[in-house]
């Protein structure tokens, strides 16, 4: 009926045969020598094409500390007038394209799921991103309205530039950057991201 359905899974295999060896890893009781197998991810995804302008994306299963199977992704794109495209739901960004924090290996401010509405179109040189979202209690972004724009322009074949920002406006602002919870100040962040392109396989990021 339209519907397509495709998974992942991750599972793990630790042996070990010195069981009762303790290391200290910041983890009480944390023991590793144990033998260990898990599933440390599992998703089912499904997308259906409703009409030409349409789609909608659905992500149900477990990854990383969650606690059981829930629906971690579901949003509907729609294709509007003059070539503006929307996602309506929650969705996941990253506007920084891998250029992630060298020691934790992951994003600073964007790669987060959001609650909201994202809009974007392309241009023969390029594409304009603008989003509005606001955070579950269960997320990074909790509690707080979140504002992002990005303009991105190719300005040859070779080279690339890109202008971001972010806002975070939360519900209740406690007016000081003392507090016990940074979650509930406001803040904002602006950076600018570039690739060259010296041959088809080697390029420079920054």
């Amino acid at each position: 009926g339209g519907w397509r359905f495709f998974g992942e899974l991750l599972f793990s295999a630790n042996w070990s045969d010195e069981e009762n060896s303790m290391v200290y890893s910041g983890v009480p009781g944390y023991k590793s020598g144990d033998t260990e197998f898990d599933i440390e991810r599992y998703r089912l995804w499904m997308t259906r094409k409703v009409d030409d302008k349409t789609t909608i994306v659905m992500r149900l299963g477990k990854s990383g500390m969650t606690d059981g199977t829930r629906w971690e992704r579901y949003w509907a794109t729609i294709q509007l007038p003059w070539g503006f495209e929307m996602m309506a739901g929650r969705w996941l960004y990253d506007w920084e394209l891998g250029l992630y924090d060298p020691i934790h290996h992951d994003a600073l401010f964007t790669n987060y799921p959001y609650n909201g509405f994202y809009l974007s179109k392309k241009f023969t040189t390029g594409d304009i991103a603008f989003f509005v979202a606001h955070g579950e209690n269960s997320d990074p972004n909790k509690d707080a309205y979140t504002y992002g724009l990005r303009f991105n322009k190719h300005f040859n074949a070779k080279l690339r530039l890109a202008i971001s920002g972010l806002y975070k406006d939360v519900d209740q602002d406690t007016g000081s950057i003392i507090s016990d919870d940074m979650a509930l100040i406001d803040k904002s962040v602006y950076w600018a991201d570039f690739t060259v392109d010296f041959t088809p396989s080697i390029s420079l990021k920054g």
